[in-house]
């Protein structure tokens, strides 16, 4: 349970910094909701406000900042991103009408310990598969192998 604790700080912590840093350089917004449509930059391909992604794997916690809004602009998306430009392992099965489902991000697999890999968006975790959470642009997304919450 401790170690669990020590594990949850950290993230709280990571993403806290990210923040800070993002805000820093005009990369996050002043609040943790979404923002309107118009105040993401357009491209001619959608929004191209930079954004941050972490991934904790229930002991390290990896930063990535300054992404660009992916295309198309969804949460997965962005994951398939850094997964291909950092060349960590992403095992993702598309094969449900319910959206995609990340089986395994590096060396974590679902199940492993009881945990499974769950996402959150400033904060929150959406009630939708990460095929199908448009992003706007400046967002800070989370990956966490954690016990589920729901």
């Amino acid at each position: 349970m401790r170690k669990y604790f020590i594990n949850v700080v950290i993230a709280v912590a990571c993403a806290l910094a990210v923040f800070l840093i993002g805000f820093s350089v005009g990369l996050a917004r002043s609040s943790f909701t979404a923002p309107p449509a118009q105040e993401a930059a357009l491209g001619p391909d959608g929004p191209t406000t930079a954004m941050a992604l972490l991934i904790n794997d229930g002991k390290y916690v990896k930063s990535y900042t300054g992404l660009p809004v992916p295309q198309p602009p969804t949460v997965l998306a962005l994951l398939e991103y850094s997964s291909e430009r950092q060349s960590f392992f992403l095992d993702v099965d598309k094969s449900s009408s319910m959206g995609a489902f990340v089986k395994q991000i590096g060396d974590k697999a679902n199940g492993q310990q009881s945990r499974y890999w769950q996402y959150y968006v400033n904060g929150s975790q959406p009630l939708v598969a990460s095929d199908r959470y448009i992003l706007q642009g400046g967002e800070t997304v989370l990956w966490t192998f954690s016990k589920s919450e729901r």
